[in-house]
């Protein structure tokens, strides 16, 4: 595998960005044994990787410490670099955010002939958005510059894959230049100066696989495909980016045998969100009910046998919880499962992309 994996991490002692990039750099060791790792962190985050915490750096190979002069927030750090990483790596590369796990090999990165490639955002083109995100980026792309109902794609800067040419550096100097005139104008993310980056190169962001970014509130059949599973803080299914397991890793590493396999094997770790669910076949329904119970059990002896971070909070949640603690797991996950699909079933809300990934 050629293509370089690259990470940027900004942390502190008190949160807990470090713990989500560590299983994300594990899981990416693990399937891919020989690829070459990079973690970008500034001068702050390199502090505190230590102890516990330290044990990135048993699963990378390259680290590499940008200085910074004068006070920046934690956030700004990341993004300042993030935008900065062309001009900071040698070779073609694949950028990967924190909040990701990587569930397979990913030496068929080496085969892509684009100069830069990523997923659209929601793994939808623009004219599909749902209202309230077209409203919002729509807003946002008019404050730095640039009109969404122009564009095909709207592309998520989680997951770049980047050739080394002189091409790519204008783009990462566009992108940076873009980035911060958006933070005088209070617009601290990065992704809408990436699409401006974009089109001021002519597009030279092409779609690739949603395999290489699959956010976690798509159907089944979906994530299960994907390369790289990304899990947003917004509507995040999974109970592995929970605090409290999180807060165990903080304290403990990658050692406990539990997390460690859910980091390997991510897809029980969730039952995803799609109005489709409840299309599924009994057979669907009985293997997610053993899964969830089998998970339940887990997670009670090896995190937390309060169940706080386990399942969403709702007006369901405290009765699902006590079969929980009082051990009854099977029938807690029926409850579980018959609430997830009534939830999804009378909901337009959780309908966001078909099974494209199968493309």
């Amino acid at each position: 595998m050629k293509t370089k994996l690259v990470y940027v991490l900004t942390c502190s002692d008190e949160n807990l960005y470090l713990e989500q990039a560590l299983m994300s750099v594990f899981s990416a060791r693990h399937h891919n044994p020989e690829a070459h790792i990079v973690l970008i962190v500034d001068d702050q985050t390199d502090k505190v990787i230590d102890g516990n915490r330290a044990e990135i750096l048993q699963y990378i190979d390259e680290k590499i410490v940008v200085p910074f002069k004068g006070e920046m927030s934690m956030v700004k750090r990341s993004r300042w670099i993030k935008t900065k990483v062309r001009h900071l790596i040698e070779g073609d590369y694949l950028y990967i955010d924190c909040d990701t796990i990587i569930r397979s090999a990913l030496k068929q990165i080496d085969l892509l002939e684009c100069q830069i490639g990523a997923v659209p955002d929601s793994h939808l083109e623009v004219s599909d958005f749902c209202a309230p995100l077209y409203e919002k980026i729509s807003l946002l792309s008019k404050q730095i510059g640039w009109v969404i109902d122009k564009e095909q794609f709207y592309f998520s800067s989680g997951v770049i894959f980047v050739k080394d040419n002189a091409n790519t550096r204008n783009f990462y100097e566009l992108w940076h230049s873009y980035w911060q005139e958006g933070l005088q104008k209070g617009i601290a993310i990065d992704q809408p100066s990436f699409a401006k980056a974009n089109i001021a190169m002519q597009h030279i962001v092409e779609k690739i696989s949603d395999k290489w970014n699959c956010v976690m509130y798509t159907e089944p059949d979906f994530s299960y495909n994907a390369y790289i599973l990304h899990f947003p803080a917004y509507r995040n299914p999974s109970f592995l980016f929970s605090k409290r397991v999180l807060d165990k890793i903080k304290k403990e590493g990658l050692k406990n045998k539990f997390i460690r396999q859910c980091v390997i094997a991510p897809d029980k770790t969730y039952v995803p969100f799609d109005n489709k669910f409840f299309k599924n076949g009994i057979k669907f329904y009985l293997k997610t009910i053993r899964c969830v119970a089998t998970q339940a059990k887990h997670y009670s002896k090896n995190i937390d046998p309060n169940f706080e971070d386990f399942i969403v909070k709702s007006k369901f949640s405290p009765l699902i919880k006590w079969h929980f603690k009082n051990n009854l797991f099977f029938p807690g996950s029926i409850l579980f499962v018959l609430w997830k699909f009534f939830r999804i079933k009378f909901s337009n809300n959780f309908f966001y992309t078909p099974n494209t990934c199968q493309k």
